[in-house]
C-alpha cells in the first residue's frame, strides 16, 4: 500500500475530524531525547506503561497526515493499548504498540529525508501545519503524551515557544553507547562505515566527513549527549535507573502517580572486542 497516496487522499476526512474548539486546555507533551542506542526507546515505553499516558500506536502513525483520523482508528479497532519491552533497533511490530512517528514530523517540519534535519524555524507553511496537527493530536488526549523528541528536539526553541514540553534526557555510559552504535552499523546496516542512528545538523556535519567509523561515532555521541544535556528539563542516567526505575520514575515524574509499577529492568553492558573497547577508549579520552 502506498501510504502517502492513502494519506492525501483522506486529508478532507481528518479536517472533518478536527475540532478547533477542543484545542485550548490541553495536555502537555513528554520527549524523551538521548543518544542513539542509549535507552530512549525503553524510557518512552516505561513512561507510557507506567503512567497514564497517551502514545501514537503504530496503527495510527500510518495516517501521519491525518493525525486525528488515526488515533480514532486505533482506539476503534485495537481499544486501550498499552506498550510492550520489545524493540528491535528501536522499532516495534505491534500495532498497539509505541511509535517514533518520524513520518509525522518529517512531513509536517519540511523535511526531505533524515539527512536533511538542521536546527531549524519552520516557515510560515510548515509552522501552521505543524501547530495545527499537534493541537489536533492533544484535543484527542486528555492525559499527557508521550513520545520520543528526536525531530522536534530540532525545532526544540519553535517547540517550547508554542508547547507545554517536558525534556527528559537519558543519559548512557559513552562507551557502551559508542559500542552498540558501531554493533548496529555491522548489524543492521552490514558495513560499519554507514551512518546509524539520528544526524547531527548539517551546519555542525563537519564530523560525518572523517575517514573512522570509530571516530564517527564518538563524535555523533558526544555531540547529542552535550547538546541533549543542555537541552533537558530533566534526565536520568540509564544503569542506576535499571537498577530502581520504580523509584528513579517517580522522581523524573512527580506531578504524576504511576498506575502500575515498572517491570524488573537489566542493564546491558556492552562488551563489544577488545580491539573495538580499546580504540574507543582512546578517543573518548581526547574527544
Amino acid at each position: 500500500m502506498n501510504l502517502e497516496k492513502m494519506n492525501l487522499a483522506l486529508l478532507e476526512v481528518e479536517e472533518g475530524l478536527r475540532d478547533p474548539t477542543h484545542y485550548d486546555n490541553v495536555p502537555p507533551f513528554y520527549f524523551v531525547i538521548g543518544a542513539p542506542r542509549s535507552g530512549t526507546t525503553l524510557l518512552t515505553q516505561l513512561l507510557a506503561y507506567c503512567f497514564d499516558f497517551g502514545y501514537i500506536t503504530n496503527l495510527a502513525a500510518r495516517f501521519y497526515l491525518n493525525p486525528v483520523l488515526g488515533i480514532k482508528l486505533s482506539r476503534e479497532i485495537l481499544g486501550d493499548t498499552q506498550p510492550s519491552f520489545k524493540s528491535h533497533y528501536a522499532n516495534t511490530s505491534h500495532a498497539g504498540d509505541i511509535h517514533e512517528f518520524g513520518q509525522f514530523w518529517m512531513s509536517h517540519l519540511g523535511l526531505s529525508s533524515a539527512q536533511d534535519v538542521d536546527w531549524m524555524v519552520p516557515d510560515e507553511e510548515c509552522a501552521s501545519l505543524t501547530l495545527r496537527a499537534l493541537r489536533a493530536i492533544q484535543s484527542q488526549f486528555k492525559v499527557p503524551i508521550v513520545m520520543k523528541g528526536i525531530y522536534p528536539a530540532y525545532a526544540y526553541e519553535w517547540m517550547n515557544e508554542h508547547f507545554d514540553i517536558q525534556w527528559i534526557y537519558v543519559w548512557r555510559d559513552p562507551l557502551d553507547v559508542c559500542l552498540s552504535i558501531l554493533e548496529s552499523r555491522r548489524k543492521k546496516l552490514g558495513d560499519e562505515t554507514k551512518w546509524f542512528g539520528w544526524h547531527i545538523p548539517k551546519s555542525e556535519r563537519w564530523s560525518m566527513g572523517l575517514s573512522s567509523p570509530y571516530t564517527q561515532i564518538v563524535h555523533q555521541v558526544r555531540f547529542f549527549q552535550n547538546v541533549y544535556g543542555d537541552m533537558a528539563d530533566t534526565g536520568i542516567n540509564l544503569k542506576p535507573f535499571c537498577e530502581r526505575a520504580e523509584f528513579e520514575l517517580s522522581y523524573t515524574i512527580p506531578d504524576y502517580e504511576m498506575k502500575q509499577k515498572p517491570p524488573e529492568l537489566e542493564y546491558n553492558h556492552k562488551r563489544g572486542s577488545e580491539e573495538d573497547r580499546k580504540k574507543f577508549e582512546e578517543l573518548l579520552e581526547i574527544i
